[in-house]
């Protein structure tokens, strides 16, 4: 049986991959992300990226636009991180 810790860790180092794989100077979408990890040995669904890029989002300075197609890129410095709204 996994230990408990196992299973954070293996979250911390998604939310790395994750974090890793946002471009510095173009948007990319959260599908796009979600295959990269994929392809890096991830077994994750689409939506437990989202939840860790909502996570990442709210943290660091990443700027995001939420429509049908979730886009993420590095905000430019100076600028506070994203906050959806109620969040």
């Amino acid at each position: 049986m996994p230990s408990p810790h196992s299973s954070a860790l293996d979250n911390a180092l998604l939310i790395l991959e994750i974090l890793r794989r946002i471009p510095r100077r173009r948007y990319t979408t959260s599908a796009h992300l979600h295959e990269q990890v994929a392809a890096a040995g991830y077994s994750v669904s689409l939506r437990t990226v989202q939840r860790h890029l909502d996570a990442i989002c709210s943290r660091f300075p990443i700027t995001a636009e939420f429509s049908h197609r979730q886009a993420m890129r590095p905000a430019p410095v100076g600028i506070t991180p994203f906050r959806r709204p109620g969040g």
